[in-house]
């Protein structure tokens, strides 16, 4: 995984437990970065069986939505 990526995933988890704004009922914490790192497994896994379909699109999109999180908030996704 791109070090952006994490960078993005650390800012949005502290941010969702942060009490600035997110809805952690929307949004919990944990929840978040489950679903996160279990992407991130998925596509090791996948990989290393040579399965590479749709890794590209999908980093893109989790990366987009991550940084929409960090920059403006879940209430914009």
């Amino acid at each position: 995984m791109p070090m952006r990526t994490i960078a993005l995933r650390g800012r949005v988890v502290e941010r969702c437990g942060g009490g600035d704004g997110i809805d952690v009922e929307r949004w919990p914490a944990p929840v978040v970065a489950f679903v996160m790192a279990s992407v991130s497994r998925a596509m090791i896994f996948e990989t290393a069986l040579g399965m590479t379909e749709a890794h590209e699109e999908t980093l893109a999109f989790v990366e987009k939505q991550l940084r929409r999180l960090a920059e403006r908030g879940p209430e914009e996704l």
